[in-house]
């Protein structure tokens, strides 16, 4: 229990000490006075993929001159209420950031060659667009299409990774073999630019960092949720982004790692043939902690998770060799004892799955010698 608490408050220091580097004024919505015309155009759109001698890669950090900030002249406008971003490649919209933060570094973007301008926004509409600023992207071409229209809500910030992070314990559960685990500053947080109270929950998005190719997407339900740890990720090298995502489905655009930090992440174990594609529906995450256990035990295994895991609207399901044998574990115990097998050798899997569209997510496998 002790190293549990640990754990999350180390997560929400990391979360915040990385997001601190990249955040910067931003409109106040709440404040904004009534409009009578288009907002003032957007004052020294800047971007960047350099900070000192850190490159991030499949990404680009924006910032500008605060329409809140009277020192700013020529762009000061308390009517506004939001910037927007036009991001373009050979001519062509890539992408419209509806809810940019400003100071927030996008991601998910193939290496390449860019332009952007950016637009306020009030009551009235857009503003004129501001000067065009050239950028170029380096890393992977991402096999990814980017969603023309990111008009969901604001993005989020602080994303930083918890698996090789020399700041994070080596026991930390994080760090253990087929387990991916990333930070971030949830978006509750009414102190910080990237604060929005229209957020339900994030999409988290794996790309291989050596191919491009997608490799998993996953939903983490609750606006106050700050961290994920991913189960039965393959051995590799990734990328990872993430977006926050309203009530309607609508997403904004992504997040990834802020400056100071790798944009990659090694994940050691057992390379498993699990990758999906992004089209999937958004799949739950396994609770934190699960784990099959064998040592010690006659008979059978168990499956044992954390008992601070929240598996409200979820259950999990336990197949043996591909079949189902088990529906429904629910969460009251945190574990679940199995001793139905005959002696053999056993795939077992365990997989958890949403009660209100039985979307399920990837499972947890593990060979078994009974």
């Amino acid at each position: 229990m002790k190293r549990l608490k640990k754990f999350g408050a180390i997560i929400c220091a990391i979360a915040m000490i990385v997001s601190s580097i990249t955040y910067y004024p931003t409109s106040n919505v709440s404040a904004a006075k009534t409009a009578t015309s288009l907002p003032k155009k957007v004052i020294g759109l800047v971007a960047n993929s350099k900070s000192g001698s850190d490159t991030i890669e499949n990404a680009i950090m924006f910032a500008w001159a605060g329409a809140d900030d009277p020192a700013n002249e020529a762009g000061y406008d308390p009517t506004v209420t939001a910037t927007v971003i036009y991001i373009y490649k050979d001519g062509k919209q890539v992408t419209k950031i509806g809810n940019a933060t400003k100071g927030g570094v996008v991601g998910g973007l193939s290496a390449g060659s860019y332009t952007a301008q950016a637009a306020n926004v009030n009551s009235m509409g857009e503003g004129p667009l501001s000067e065009t600023v050239s950028f170029t992207v380096t890393g992977a071409t991402l096999n990814y299409t980017y969603p023309v229209n990111c008009i969901g809500p604001k993005t989020p910030a602080g994303l930083s990774y918890i698996t090789g992070n020399p700041e994070v314990p080596a026991d930390n559960p994080a760090q253990k073999d087929n387990k991916l685990g990333v930070a971030w500053a949830p978006s509750s947080e009414a102190s910080i630019p990237s604060a929005d109270s229209s957020v339900v929950g994030y999409n988290l998005y794996l790309f291989d960092a050596k191919t491009g190719t997608p490799y998993r997407r996953v939903y983490v339900d609750g606006i106050t949720k700050s961290n994920v740890i991913l189960e039965s990720v393959s051995a590799g090298e990734y990328l990872a982004y993430l977006s926050a995502v309203d009530a309607e489905g609508r997403e904004s655009a992504l997040a990834a790692t802020s400056f100071g930090q790798s944009s990659k992440v090694t994940v050691k174990g057992q390379v498993i043939d699990n990758a999906q594609s992004f089209d999937k529906p958004n799949q739950p995450t396994l609770p934190d902690g699960i784990s099959i256990l064998t040592e010690g035990i006659k008979y059978g295994f168990t499956i044992a998770w954390s008992g601070e895991a929240d598996l409200t609207g979820q259950r999990l399901n336990l197949f043996v060799d591909g079949v189902c044998i088990k529906v429904g574990i629910n969460g009251n115990v945190a574990s679940y004892y199995e001793n139905r097998l005959a002696a053999g050798t056993y795939e077992v899997e365990v997989r958890s799955q949403y009660t209100s569209n039985n979307v399920e997510s990837f499972g947890l496998k593990k060979t078994v010698s009974i």
